[in-house]
C-alpha cells in the first residue's frame, strides 16, 4: 500500500473546528442542564400545589421568578460573574422586557393551573405542540428561515411523544384550555428573549437579561396573584401552610433559577427552537421509563 502523506489543517482550520466542537458542548450541556431544572420545578410545584394543598399557581409562579430576580442581580451586580453592559432605557424596558415578562409570567401561570387539572403525563403530551408554536412565532419575528428539514424534524418529534403518551383517561376541558394557551404564550415568550438575548442591537448576556426579564416577570405574576388569590389565602389560611415548609419554598424558588438560567443559556447559545424539543425528548423518554 502506498505512503499517503497526513494532511495538515491550516492553524485556522483547526481553530474553528475547536471552536465549533466547544459551542455544540456548552449547547449540549445547556439542554440537559435545562432538561434536569425543568423536571425537578414541574415535581416539586406540583407537590406544593397538589400535595401540600396550596392550590395557587400565580403564587407558586412567584416563588421561582422572585428568587430568580434575587439570584441574577446578585450574580451580576455583586458577584460579577456576568458583565454588564450598562443600564436600559426607560422606552426599552417598557416596550421590550415587560411585555416578554408578561408572556412568561403567562404562561408559567397558566401551566401550572393544567396541572391542578391533568396528569403530569399529559401536560407534557400538550406541551409537545410547544415547538410547533414556538417555530411558527419564530418564522414571524424571521429569527428562523422556513426549511423542510426543520419542519420535518419538529413535527417528527410532536408525533413521537404524541405517540409515547397517547393513553390518558382523565381529560380535563379547563386544564387542556389552560394549558393550550400555555404553551402559545411559552412559545411567544420564547422567541421574544431569542430575539432580546442574541438579535436585537442592545445584546444581553444570559445573567444580565435575567436580571432585567424576571423582575418584569415577577411584577406582572404578582398582580395576577394579589387580584386573583391574595383574599382566598388569607382567609384560607394557606399561607401559613406554606411557610411550614420552607425547605419546598427554597426548592421552587432555586428551581425556577434553574430552568431559567438554562433556558437563557440555550437561546443564547442555540435558539429558541432548540429549546423545547430537546425538554420534549427528555419527557417522552422519561413517560416510557415510568410506564
Amino acid at each position: 500500500m502506498p505512503w499517503i502523506p497526513a494532511v495538515k489543517l491550516p492553524a485556522a482550520a483547526l481553530s474553528k473546528q475547536r471552536g465549533e466542537l466547544q459551542q455544540l458542548v456548552m449547547v449540549v450541556t445547556a439542554c440537559i442542564s435545562w432538561v434536569l431544572a425543568s423536571s425537578g420545578a414541574i415535581l416539586v410545584n406540583k407537590h406544593i400545589m397538589v400535595d401540600l394543598h396550596f392550590p395557587y399557581p400565580a403564587s407558586v409562579c412567584a416563588l421561582g421568578l422572585v428568587g430568580t430576580s434575587i439570584v441574577s442581580w446578585v450574580a451580576v451586580r455583586l458577584l460579577r460573574l456576568a458583565p454588564a453592559s450598562g443600564s436600559v432605557s426607560l422606552r426599552f424596558y417598557v416596550t421590550r422586557v415587560l411585555p416578554t415578562g408578561l408572556f412568561q409570567a403567562l404562561s408559567m401561570q397558566l401551566g401550572n393551573t393544567a396541572y391542578l387539572h391533568l396528569s403530569v403525563a399529559f401536560v407534557q403530551m400538550l406541551k409537545a405542540f410547544t415547538p410547533v408554536s414556538t417555530m411558527l412565532f419564530a418564522f414571524a419575528f424571521k429569527l428562523e428561515r422556513p426549511s423542510a428539514r426543520l419542519i420535518a424534524s419538529v413535527g417528527l418529534i410532536t408525533a413521537g411523544v404524541l405517540a409515547a403518551t397517547a393513553a390518558e383517561g382523565n381529560i380535563s376541558f379547563i386544564g387542556v384550555a389552560a394549558m393550550v394557551a400555555s404553551m402559545l404564550c411559552e412559545g411567544l415568550r420564547l422567541v421574544m428573549m431569542q430575539s432580546l438575548v442574541s438579535n436585537s442591537k442592545r445584546a444581553f448576556q444570559p445573567l444580565e437579561a435575567l436580571m432585567y426579564l424576571a423582575p418584569a416577570a415577577s411584577f406582572w405574576v404578582l398582580l395576577i396573584a394579589l387580584s386573583t388569590e391574595a383574599l382566598q389565602m388569607h382567609q384560607e389560611q394557606h399561607l401559613a401552610e406554606l411557610a411550614a415548609h420552607p425547605g419546598y419554598v427554597l426548592a421552587s424558588a432555586a428551581a425556577g433559577f434553574g430552568v431559567n438560567a438554562a433556558a437563557m443559556a440555550v437561546i443564547s447559545l442555540a435558539s429558541a427552537l432548540t429549546l423545547k424539543p430537546s425538554r420534549t425528548r427528555a419527557m417522552a423518554l422519561l413517560r416510557l421509563a415510568m410506564q
